[in-house]
């Protein structure tokens, strides 16, 4: 396989306070992954063109590939291709790549996706959406012993908002108050200022 023909897509790097050969088990270990990978267990052969499988909940297939580099607890890279949609089985396998290295107490984990072909937007969105949850839930988990809550991570944040609450009137003393090119001191003179003011603690 020319690795050459694979174009970086994805990219997304984490940093975990933990040992390179506890990434690597979390990366090549079906109990490990189940707990971090939207519920996916793996199966992998842990030497070159080796088989790797990723297996959904309910024994659907969901995919399949072969290992291209295995130099635990370095660097491990596998073919890449989805099964359980049409649209995406039909198309070049891709390649993952994780990267993992040994900053001392802290380990950088790096992931790329590379495809074959150019790819729409459209068909890259959920790798986008999806390995930082991935990977975040995988860096949680080796930290804390838990994985993440539930989410959906396909939904868009919605919008702080806030309530306005119309012709408040606020009394102020004891400071200077800018209006315009005048200061007004207030230490001697009450005055009150009209207007929209953003609902906050003050009654």
């Amino acid at each position: 396989m020319n690795l050459d023909h694979f174009k970086p897509k994805i990219v997304y790097v984490t940093y975990i306070a933990t040992t390179p050969d506890k990434v690597w088990d979390a990366l090549t270990i079906g109990d490990l992954t189940k707990q971090f990978f939207f519920g996916r267990r793996v199966e992998i052969e842990q030497r070159f063109d080796g088989s790797f499988r990723l297996w959904q909940l309910d024994g659907k297939l969901d995919v399949e590939g072969r290992v291209i580099i295995c130099d635990k607890p370095r660097k491990l890279a596998v073919t890449w291709r989805v099964m359980w949609i049409e649209e995406m089985r039909k198309l070049p396998e891709c390649l993952v790549t994780y990267q993992i290295d040994d900053l001392g107490k802290v380990v950088r984990l790096t992931m790329t996706e590379s495809h074959q072909i150019e790819l729409d937007d459209k068909m890259l969105e959920g790798g986008r959406r999806g390995w930082p949850v991935i990977l975040n839930n995988l860096k949680t988990l080796l930290e804390t012993g838990h994985p993440m809550p539930e989410f959906n991570f396909m939904a868009d944040a919605q919008p702080r908002t806030f309530s306005i609450r119309p012709r408040r009137r606020l009394a102020v003393s004891g400071l200077l108050v800018q209006i315009g090119s005048r200061t007004l001191s207030t230490s001697s003179t009450r005055i009150s200022l009209t207007g929209f003011l953003p609902r906050t603690g003050l009654a």
